[in-house]
Order: C-alpha cells, then structure tokens, then sequence
C-alpha cells in the first residue's frame, strides 16, 4: 500500500532581535580588543574562536579585505574585516617585523659516533662538499617559518649561517646533518590574532519557533 506523508519544515534561523544582539556582541568585543593589550580570555569574546596567526606582506596581499584593514591599523588595534550572512571576522594587531618567512634545509640522516659525525660536517664544509655522493643525500625541503608546527625548526636554525653545514642531534650514535640552503628575503610579517562568531538562533528563538509550529499543527489536525 502506498500512503501519503504531509509535512512541515521550519528553518531554524536568528531573528531579528538575535541579529541585533549579535551586532552589539561585535561591537562590545571590539571595544574589548581595542582596551586591551591581550586577545585571550576576555570575557566579551567568549562566545568568539580566537586564532592567533602570523601572515607574510604576501599572504596579507592575497586577502584584499584584511589587507585593506591592516593598512590602517596600528599596533595593538582590532577591526571588523568582514561580515559575510550571520559570520563575522575581526583582528588584531598585535605586532609587526620584519623577518624571513621561509627557509630551504638541506638534511641528511647519518651513523657514526658523534666525533664522526663531527668529521663528517667539517669535510661538508670544505671544498670536497661538491662531491656527488653528498649531492644524492641531501634532501632540499622548503618550511615556512610562519606556520605554528615550525617552531622546532625556527629554534633548530637559530644563529645558522647560510650555506653551512651542522649536527644539531646530541646523540651518542647516528643523528641528523643539516644546512640552511637558502632564507627568503625578509618580509614584513603580521602577528594577528583572528576572532571569528556566528549569529545563532537564541533560546528564545527557538522556543517560539517550535510553540508556533506546535499551534499550527494542533489547529491542522488533517491535511485538508
């Protein structure tokens, strides 16, 4: 047998109120951005996801909007960069350098006693480095210095000199050889912190959304 289904779908969306309140959230956190030195843990973002990041002069170019916006805030300031629907995104200024925003390492996993190891750099460093056994172990691996899991490598090349071959491992056999082949051009880098909220439908909302779907139905009791 075949039967027939009626049915009823409600759009659970903000009303106008939560839009409105959700407006004045953006503003009360901005006023709170913009009177503080900190972009964490303050409570008028708590209903905000906030992400710290660090951007390169090209990265901010690609972004038409956030490069609009940082081109006229100073440190320590946050603005709205865009609304898009019920989405909104802010950021913050928390600082500006210049700095290398990239690296090229050439490394080599070696065995040997550390004195070997030792051994092993100081031929690399010296003219015999041309040698094509060394150029089929190197490995040639670009790292951004801006992404958050880099960190260790930022640390590991500190105080490196370009072109120069090292044993950062301290282990009593085998490790690691490494030389930083190539540092990008310093470039102005952006210490932001990004807060993103969405404007959801309030309690309130959807109590009386789903009262008013329950009077329909009770008054519609057929499909008729």
């Amino acid at each position: 047998p075949t039967r027939l289904v009626n049915y009823i779908s409600v759009n659970i969306v903000p009303s106008q109120t939560d839009l409105l309140a959700g407006q004045q959230t953006v503003e009360n956190a901005l006023v709170a951005l913009n009177n503080s030195t900190e972009a964490q843990g303050l409570p008028e973002l708590s209903a905000f996801v906030v992400e710290p990041q660090k951007l390169s002069q090209a990265d901010v170019d690609r972004q038409a909007r956030l490069k609009a916006v940082l081109d006229t805030l100073s440190t320590g300031r946050a603005a709205l960069v865009s609304r898009n629907g019920n989405d909104y995104t802010l950021a913050k200024l928390m600082g500006k350098t210049q700095a290398s925003d990239k690296v090229t390492l050439d490394f080599m996993a070696v065995q040997g006693t550390r004195a070997q190891i030792d051994s092993l750099v100081a031929v690399l460093n010296s003219a015999v480095a041309a040698s094509p056994l060394v150029a089929q172990s190197q490995k040639a691996s670009e790292i951004s210095l801006l992404d958050p899991n880099s960190a260790m490598v930022t640390e590991l090349i500190e105080g490196r000199a370009t072109g120069t071959y090292f044993a950062p491992d301290t282990l009593a056999q085998g490790g690691r050889i490494v030389r930083v082949a190539e540092r990008a051009v310093p470039t102005t880098v952006y210490d932001l912190a990004m807060a993103t909220y969405t404007v959801e439908p309030s309690n309130a909302t959807v109590n009386d959304l789903e009262s008013g779907l329950q009077t329909y139905v009770n008054s519609h009791k057929t499909a008729k």
